[in-house]
C-alpha cells in the first residue's frame, strides 16, 4: 500500500502547479463568494438545508416494528434524551458534539459512533457506553474508564487515531451515486506519528472515501483509500475535490479555464472522460464535500 500525496509546490496530484496569475485569483474570488459545506451527508447554502438523501414513506408496519424493536443504539440514545427532557441541540452542546452528530446516531444512520463521541454522550446521559451501544450489561453510571468501555472491537488503540468515513460516496465516473455501494473500510485507525508526518495538521478534519471507477486511472485508482479534509467545503484553488454534481459524487481535479472563465472538472482519462465545465451560473450546484489530500494504492503482482 502506498501513501500517494502532493508535495509542496505542487498540487495533490502530484504535477507542479503554476502560480495563480491576477485572472485566476478573480475567478477563485468570485467562486469561493459562493461558500458552500457538507455535513452529515447534506449541504447548507444560502442559509437553506439541503440532502442528498432519498426520501422514503413510513407505513404502520414501520412504526410497528420501532414500537417493538427497542434494541438499538438509535433507540437508547432516543430514549434517554427525551427522559432528560433535551433537544439534540442541547445534548450535543453538553457533550460537545455536533447536533448532526446526535441526529445521524437517532436516525441509524451512524450505528457505531467513534469511542470519543460515544463516551462523551454517554456520560451527559449518565449512562454506560457499553449499555448505550450494545444494550448489554448495566445501564447507569456514565463514569466510567476509558479503558473499560468495550467498543466490540471497534476501540482505537493507544497511539492511534481514527479517521471516519466520509459520508459520501466517491464515485469516479459518469455513474450516480449509492447509498448500497460497500466502502472497502468503514473507518481507518493510523499511528499518531504517521498522521503527524503525512496529513494536515488539523487532523480531526481528516475523513477517509473509497474511489470507485477509471476516470482517474493513472494518479487514483479503483478502490483507492482517498484521505479528504472535510473542512475544505468551498473552491480554494486548482486540486483535487470531492463533491457532488448534477447528482453525482465525484473524486475529480478542479480547475479554472482563464479563457471562458468556466471552471473546470478535470480527469486524469480524458480520452475516456472529457473536461466538462461549470459556469457562474452554474457554481451553486457544486456542492464540494472535502479536498483530496493523500491517497493509498494497493499495488499487486
Amino acid at each position: 500500500m502506498k501513501l500517494r500525496k502532493g508535495p509542496i509546490g505542487h498540487s495533490a496530484d502530484g504535477l507542479p502547479s503554476k502560480p495563480e496569475s491576477a485572472r485566476e485569483r478573480g475567478l477563485i474570488a468570485t467562486i469561493c463568494g459562493n461558500r458552500l459545506s457538507l455535513s452529515n451527508g447534506g449541504y447548507v447554502h444560502g442559509g437553506k438545508s439541503n440532502t442528498f438523501d432519498r426520501k422514503s414513506s413510513t407505513s404502520f408496519a414501520d412504526i410497528r416494528s420501532k414500537m417493538i424493536d427497542m434494541d438499538t443504539i438509535a433507540d437508547r440514545l432516543r430514549k434517554e434524551r427525551t427522559a432528560l427532557g433535551l433537544s439534540q441541540d442541547a445534548l450535543g452542546a453538553a457533550a460537545g458534539v455536533r447536533k448532526q452528530t446526535v441526529s445521524a446516531i437517532e436516525t441509524g444512520k451512524t450505528k457505531t459512533p467513534d469511542h470519543d463521541t460515544l463516551v462523551a454522550i454517554s456520560r451527559r446521559l449518565n449512562v454506560k457506553a457499553h449499555w448505550l451501544l450494545t444494550g448489554r450489561g448495566d445501564r447507569a453510571g456514565g463514569t466510567e474508564p476509558q479503558e473499560a468501555v468495550a467498543l466490540a472491537g471497534t476501540e482505537t488503540a493507544p497511539g492511534y487515531v481514527r479517521l471516519p468515513l466520509l459520508n459520501m460516496e466517491g464515485e469516479m465516473g459518469y455513474g450516480s451515486a449509492s447509498d448500497e455501494a460497500n466502502e472497502v473500510v468503514q473507518f481507518l485507525d493510523v499511528a499518531e506519528w504517521w498522521a503527524q508526518q503525512h496529513l494536515p495538521n488539523k487532523r480531526d478534519r481528516i475523513k477517509v472515501i473509497s474511489s470507485r471507477g477509471d476516470s482517474m486511472s493513472g494518479v487514483i485508482n479503483h478502490g483507492d483509500i482517498v484521505f479528504v479534509d472535510a473542512g475544505i467545503t468551498f473552491y480554494e484553488g486548482e486540486g483535487i475535490y470531492v463533491f457532488n454534481w448534477q447528482g453525482r459524487a465525484l473524486i475529480k481535479r478542479l480547475a479554472p479555464n482563464l479563457r471562458t472563465g468556466n471552471l473546470q472538472i478535470l480527469s486524469a482519462n480524458a480520452a475516456a472522460y472529457p473536461p466538462e465545465e461549470i459556469t457562474p451560473a452554474e457554481i451553486d450546484s457544486l456542492h464540494i464535500a472535502g479536498k483530496v489530500v493523500a491517497w493509498w494504492t494497493l499495488r499487486k503482482h
